[in-house]
């Protein structure tokens, strides 16, 4: 990760130069500030409201505890670079700001795994829902989550360091002993990082994606199929048959059962295994279907604004750094535009919750009353004091 100014000779991209510093003057610490405190309030509304009996709100916590990480590390490196503050130059503050900024981009992705997985079970599967999607199945897998991350990025600690370089300045970097090494870390990053994590993610939405619109088209005729494709369990599911007579039934209520049968909407061997949702079934699978179209949304755009960045990261890496080539000046406009997109996702879940997640903004109306009603209340009592 680098914010840094330097760049080679350039031809095509002299227009763009500019810009560039334009951005990195003004926007990153732009999206630093509001991004840092749009995650402390994420984490703040999925801990302290009723959103806290979800299970997917442990991995969003999580995840906007890890991008604010990610912001601040961010933060420190544009410091140095713009003021010129050798601090994240020194031994110690180097190394902590690598492990902290690769540990946390880890755990971004796969947190984002995480809950892209939970959902994909209970759209998929909605019967192994109340088993897997667990507030405590949750925090294990974001606990495990964050031990592997913890664990597999220990590498920045001992291959970063204070370099000096061939014009006598000293920044953080690679050690030179250790690059040789790096080239293997950083195929296995990517593996780690890009194709397995976007593999997953693809699948797991086309399947959420495809399972919603059979739902929809379902829900608008006014009633759900009994299968395993919808997106929640908890539409109550009934076989209305009445071909045979239970044999601790009376006949009138055997009668009863194969007359109800027979006038569900729509044609009768059609309509065998449907049954017409309760007004409090159908608020619960809205309800349902607006987090999944939530969190849906969130891990595809996700993917559109950090997979151009690792792309072409490992594209640089292989067919330039391997051969120690120089890149084309008109690929560093384009690594810039990517890292700014890979940047701007660690500040922009706060919109997308807020504008597509009907429960999170009731959630937070209700927390910001509530403590604009205590400071109130905590003003109104001073003042009968003095």
């Amino acid at each position: 990760m680098s914010t840094t100014k330097d760049h080679p000779d350039v031809s095509l991209c002299d227009r763009l130069i500019d810009f560039f510093d334009l951005l990195h003057i003004y926007f990153i610490p732009s999206i630093v500030l509001v991004g840092v405190f749009c995650n402390m309030l994420n984490l703040v509304v999925f801990k302290s409201t009723y959103l806290r009996r979800r299970s997917s709100s442990y991995y969003l916590a999580a995840l906007s505890l890890s991008d604010a990480c990610f912001l601040v590390t961010l933060g420190l490196i544009w410091v140095g670079d713009t003021f010129e503050v050798d601090t994240f130059n020194k031994n110690g503050w180097c190394q902590s700001v690598v492990y902290l900024s690769t540990t946390s981009s880890f755990l971004s992705v796969w947190l984002t795994v995480g809950f892209t997985a939970e959902r994909f079970v209970a759209v998929r599967y909605p019967l192994l829902k109340s088993h897997i999607c667990t507030v405590a199945k949750a925090k294990m897998v974001v606990l495990g989550l964050v031990l592997v991350s913890l664990l597999l990025n220990s590498y920045g600690i001992f291959t970063a360091g204070v370099v000096r370089r061939s014009n006598g300045l000293e920044s953080c970097d690679v050690k030179p002993h250790f690059r040789d090494v790096l080239k293997v870390i950083t195929v296995a990053d990517s593996v780690m990082t890009l194709i397995i994590p976007s593999v997953l993610i693809g699948v797991m939405n086309t399947v959420i994606l495809h399972c919603l619109i059979k739902f929809r088209n379902q829900f608008k005729l006014g009633v759900v199929e009994n299968d395993e494709s919808s997106p929640s369990n908890s539409i109550p599911m009934a076989n209305l048959q009445g071909t045979s007579r239970p044999q601790n039934l009376t006949s009138n209520t055997a009668d009863n059962l194969r007359h109800t049968s027979t006038n569900l909407s729509g044609p009768p061997k059609d309509c065998q295994n449907l049954v017409r949702p309760s007004p409090h079934s159908i608020l619960v699978t809205k309800t349902q279907r607006s987090v999944t179209k939530m969190l849906l949304l969130t891990s595809t755009i996700f993917l559109v604004f950090n997979m151009p960045s690792y792309v072409i990261r490992l594209y640089i890496f292989l067919f330039y750094s391997i051969w120690e080539a120089a890149a084309p000046s008109n690929l560093w406009c384009v690594q810039q535009f990517c890292m700014l997109l890979f940047y701007t996702n660690f500040s922009i879940n706060f919109l997308l919750y807020s504008f597509y997640g009907a429960t999170f903004r009731r959630c937070l109306i209700q927390l910001l009353r509530r403590k604009l009603r205590c400071r109130c209340n905590r003003k109104c009592v001073k003042n009968r004091a003095f």
